[in-house]
């Protein structure tokens, strides 16, 4: 099977569910929500990462982690809707916590899915030390990885 997923960007990133299926043209259609906007990107927003996960934590069909450094919330929080990269290992920023908290809530509710890893590509180090606070924060929440 083939599942669908509408990403939504831009303006309807952070509306209520209803007015984003509607701006995307979707009715009645069931759709999986990512929760990129429940980590990183509601963060920049100036939303609750956590609050937005809890709502649409049903969902959830895959999770892209990303955390955010002090000097680039202090810098664009609440002015943007998303950042493409925030040069920031994940665990180091100010949204740890955040990301924590949310992989909680979907280990809560059964989520057997992806996690995908979101801070500078370009290898090395910081996906090193993301990878490792990841793995270290799965096996405290008791999460089972692969």
């Amino acid at each position: 099977m083939i599942g669908r997923v509408i990403q939504v960007y831009g303006v309807y990133r952070h509306a209520s569910e209803r007015h984003r299926f509607n701006a995307a043209g979707v009715h009645g259609c069931h759709l999986g929500n990512t929760s990129r906007r429940g980590c990183g990107k509601t963060f920049i927003a100036g939303q609750d990462p956590v609050a937005f996960c809890e709502r649409f934590k049903k969902k959830v069909t895959h999770v892209h982690v990303k955390d955010v450094s002090e000097s680039l919330a202090a810098t664009v929080r609440g002015e943007q809707t998303g950042i493409a990269v925030s040069h920031c290992a994940i665990g180091d920023g100010v949204n740890a916590e955040n990301i924590k908290k949310i992989l909680a809530i979907l280990r809560d509710i059964g989520y057997d899915g992806v996690l995908s890893m979101e801070c500078e590509g370009a290898g090395g180090p910081m996906i090193e030390k993301s990878l490792a606070w990841l793995r270290r924060t799965l096996g405290e929440l008791n999460i089972k990885s692969g």
